[in-house]
């Protein structure tokens, strides 16, 4: 389904382009990246320009997250399209401050971020895309008290059908993906021994240790018996090292973003 889409797609995009010198050039996918922070530290900022903690960046912008490692990788062409929001789960939902009011649908849920997304490499009208991978990173659903989109002080830990609800959001979100005729790379999950699971100060709770391996658990193991065609890399290992106690530094994340692009590079 790629290589038609590819014929269709670079012949609409010569149309498209203004010089004779761009439309001779060979077109390639794009990436596409959605998710959380592993994909990107970006907090949402809406169009009035209220934001969660004030849209502000991971690191004041210096956090290299899998989405812009991507870009950086000497092996790939760097078309990255990243529709990520720091602190997003697959749904779309409020930001709820500690004892104040929630400010509706600040975090974009994951068909959100892809509908996006698609728009970006899409010619309207033509069911084709200039993408062939989406990589899909862990979202913060169940994680911590925030994840809920009501008021923290009404949230608590997730029970195992909800757990698997969420599994279903994701394994959802593949399908559609698959669909599309791309296919869906999600990442395996973070050693919870190597990151640190307390409470941020924008957070009434978070997960344990036992709760956060057993969620992730299943959803690596539903991902690969449930969605054929799908793939669950194993980005984040026994090495995996932090900026903040559970965000990737630097060579954490280009390791990851290694591994993404050789899959990328044997299978396209």
């Amino acid at each position: 389904m790629w290589k038609y889409n590819k014929v269709i797609l670079s012949f609409t995009l010569s149309l498209f382009l203004s010089s004779n010198a761009s439309a001779d050039q060979p077109t390639e996918p794009a990436i596409i990246v959605i998710g959380a922070s592993l994909s990107s530290g970006n907090l949402p900022l809406n169009d009035q320009g209220v934001g969660v903690i004030g849209g502000l960046s991971m690191g004041l912008g210096s956090y290299l997250s899998l989405g812009h490692a991507l870009i950086k990788d000497p092996r790939l062409p760097g078309y990255v399209i990243n529709e990520a929001q720091a602190g997003a789960t697959t749904f779309t939902r409020a930001h709820c401050p500690i004892g104040g009011p929630c400010i509706p649908d600040l975090w974009r849920g994951y068909h959100e971020q892809l509908d996006r997304a698609l728009a970006r490499v899409g010619v309207p009208g033509l069911p084709v895309y200039n993408a062939k991978f989406v990589v899909i990173t862990m979202g913060n659903d169940c994680f911590h008290s925030n994840a809920f989109g009501i008021p923290q002080e009404n949230t608590s830990l997730c029970t195992y059908a909800e757990y698997n609800e969420y599994i279903d959001r994701l394994i959802g979100i593949g399908q559609r993906v698959l669909d599309l005729g791309m296919t869906p790379i999600f990442d395996n999950a973070l050693p919870a021994d190597k990151i640190n699971l307390t409470p941020r100060p924008t957070q009434l709770w978070m997960q344990g240790p036992v709760e956060f391996t057993a969620m992730n658990n299943m959803r690596v193991e539903r991902l690969r018996s449930e969605l054929p065609g799908a793939v669950v890399l194993n980005l984040w290992d026994d090495s995996y090292a932090h900026i903040d106690g559970i965000h990737p530094d630097n060579k954490t994340s280009r390791k990851a973003a290694a591994i993404v692009a050789k899959y990328i590079l044997d299978n396209s």
